[in-house]
């Protein structure tokens, strides 16, 4: 009984082991024929950019060579222009009706003195736009070098852009950092600094433009100074995303056609 049951299981170790290998065999066809089919698609993918893009006569590799650089030198003094901009509009930010001694007080909005228009859609955006600008005067012999340069630039722009935008959309949601009555019936007048419109659920200050006058009584428009600004660096941050978008676009193009021109 003892010898039957040591050979059964040698039995089935056998089988379990000619299975393993079966499937692996398996698995490893599946791999090469889908490695094969997309090679295939690869090429045919290149084969059709390359004729689409690079060998018709409205878009030659010389002239997508010259198109992609004047693209690159115009992206890079938009995005450039932009991030000025936006470090503009941080600063006023910092400075409410132009005068100072809000921020040497420390009464100044945990938004703007996060200074995301300053290092996020300004410092960050224009190093990138720098490089961005520094890849159109690459030659052409050096496409993986432009591409990289180009997705690094891209990448960097991007992610300022993104963090301004989300910095400047939760300013205008949480509203202005000022001063206003927090008294109640019963108790003497009091003020104090911070956000009156952060927990105001049942009105929202951004429709509601009586709220702009009635509520913050220092500094004076304060509403109008923090909607007005913070609106700005929205916009300029979205312009920023669009400006970045087509470089990256204008980048792969550039890396596609430069495989083209050499085969």
């Amino acid at each position: 009984m003892g010898g039957r049951k040591i050979l059964e299981r040698r039995r089935r170790r056998l089988e379990q082991g000619e299975r393993r290998e079966a499937a692996e065999r398996t698995w490893r066809l599946m791999l090469r024929f889908l490695s094969a089919h997309l090679q295939v698609v690869m090429d045919v993918l290149k084969g059709w950019m390359c004729t689409g893009l690079c060998t018709s006569r409205m878009l030659s590799f010389p002239r997508v060579v010259a198109c992609s650089r004047t693209c690159s030198r115009f992206l890079g003094l938009s995005l450039g222009t932009a991030s000025l901009c936006s470090a503009g509009a941080n600063i006023a930010l910092l400075f409410p009706n132009w005068d100072g001694t809000y921020l040497m007080r420390g009464l100044i909005g945990k938004h703007a003195m996060l200074g995301a228009g300053l290092w996020g859609g300004g410092l960050m955006v224009l190093l990138a736009a720098t490089l961005i600008s520094l890849t159109g005067r690459f030659s052409k012999s050096a496409p993986c070098l432009q591409v990289f340069v180009g997705l690094l630039s891209g990448g960097l722009a991007l992610l300022g852009a993104m963090i301004c935008f989300l910095t400047s959309g939760v300013a205008l949601k949480d509203g202005p950092f000022c001063m206003f009555d927090v008294s109640s019936s019963n108790q003497t007048q009091a003020w104090k600094f911070s956000y009156p419109f952060k927990d105001l659920h049942n009105r929202n200050y951004l429709y509601d433009h009586s709220l702009w006058t009635s509520v913050c009584l220092e500094p004076s428009k304060a509403v109008v100074w923090h909607v007005a600004f913070f609106s700005v660096l929205l916009c300029i941050s979205l312009l920023q995303l669009l400006l970045v978008a087509i470089h990256l676009v204008n980048s792969i193009l550039s890396l596609f056609c430069s495989f083209c021109e050499k085969r």
